[in-house]
């Protein structure tokens, strides 16, 4: 059985892709001097956007070699799991779904074909999408602010500090991250903030503690 996973296949894959966008951009060339697309299918985005036209070639290219790859994973009894894609409706509208492929096999033990199964994640998505906006939105104003901003989780470890902590302490994000941010205490009120720190995380309620950086 051939391993599809072989460095020599996976390079062939990425030679695969690569040529596809030099054929998408070479065929554009030969059509801005006057030929023309031979496929049908794909006459319509060259009429339309030469953009869409080498997007489209390369993706669909690269679902191809992508569908390979699926096809060889099963071939060797793996299951596929939670595999992200784009499906169309009959309506035209887009719907995001999930596939988890699993392989069939006989009383003998050798995979004879495949059962799939589809969850469509289109509200997951966009609550993915909306809470990313969200993060974005909320860092910006962050960041903007005229004070020192800084998250952590419910071990109290810090996760992000804004950009005023930033310059202010002129550290990176990694040196400040976790409990590094310690270091910019000053020595006489290290003990005292870890103290409030430590008691205001497990009363879980506000709390303010005064200290120099």
């Amino acid at each position: 059985m051939t391993d599809w996973f072989h460095p020599q296949w996976l390079a062939v894959a990425l030679a695969v892709l690569l040529l596809s966008v030099a054929d998408a951009f070479l065929t554009l060339t030969l059509i801005s001097h006057g030929a023309s697309e031979m496929n049908p299918f794909m006459q319509p985005l060259v009429q339309g956007s030469g953009h869409s036209f080498a997007y489209w070639k390369f993706g669909l290219t690269g679902t191809g070699v992508l569908i390979l790859v699926i096809l060889a994973r099963l071939r060797l009894g793996e299951r596929v799991d939670h595999y992200q894609t784009v499906r169309v409706r009959k309506d035209g509208t887009l719907v995001d779904i999930s596939l988890t492929i699993s392989p069939i096999r006989n009383a003998a033990g050798q995979v004879v074909g495949a059962s799939k199964i589809a969850r469509d994640i289109t509200q997951q998505k966009r609550a993915e999408d909306s809470l990313r906006l969200s993060n974005q939105r909320f860092r910006l104003m962050a960041d903007s602010a005229p004070v020192l901003i800084w998250i952590a989780d419910f071990n109290k470890v810090r996760s992000w500090f804004n950009k005023g902590w930033l310059d202010f302490t002129g550290r990176t994000a990694d040196q400040e991250t976790g409990f590094g941010w310690t270091q910019n205490v000053h020595e006489d009120d290290l003990a005292r903030c870890l103290q409030k720190y430590g008691e205001g995380f497990d009363s879980r309620q506000p709390f303010r503690s005064e200290y120099r950086l």
